[in-house]
């Protein structure tokens, strides 16, 4: 797996939202230095052919359908699983990553003021890799 598709299973998991090492990049519009809801969603909506691309790279048979022995990350794979049927429809993937997207502002967004500063994209990937290291 290279590093690409490892990033884009990373925001898949609602780990990070967009593939970019700068923080405003594609998704920060009026580079004022936070995100806003509507640029976050702008941003994600635009991703849709990548990880429409993602999901047919990740289902190795071409069946449709994500399967555990497709994927092995067991937490991720039942975040992307809404229905709980043991496999991932295309659908279920793409709102599973699109739900991430708010998901991620809502709990980064620590001041609730609506937007996630650098500070707040800086504190949340501490935050998360803590928990991993926790084994959460």
């Amino acid at each position: 797996m290279n590093s690409t598709t490892r990033f884009f299973l990373i925001a898949a998991a609602g780990l990070s939202l967009i593939a970019d090492r700068t923080f405003a990049g594609p998704v920060d519009k009026n580079k004022d230095g936070s995100w806003t809801p509507a640029e976050i969603q702008a941003a994600w909506g635009a991703s849709k052919p990548k990880r429409v691309a993602l999901f047919k790279q990740i289902d190795k048979n071409s069946d449709g359908v994500i399967t555990p022995d497709e994927f092995d990350d067991p937490a991720v794979f039942k975040k992307w699983d809404l229905n709980g049927d043991g496999k991932v429809t295309q659908n279920e993937f793409l709102l599973a990553t699109a739900k991430s997207a708010t998901q991620t502002l809502q709990k980064e967004d620590t001041n609730h003021d609506g937007t996630v500063s650098l500070q707040e994209r800086i504190d949340g990937a501490k935050a998360r890799r803590a928990a991993r290291q926790a084994g959460q």
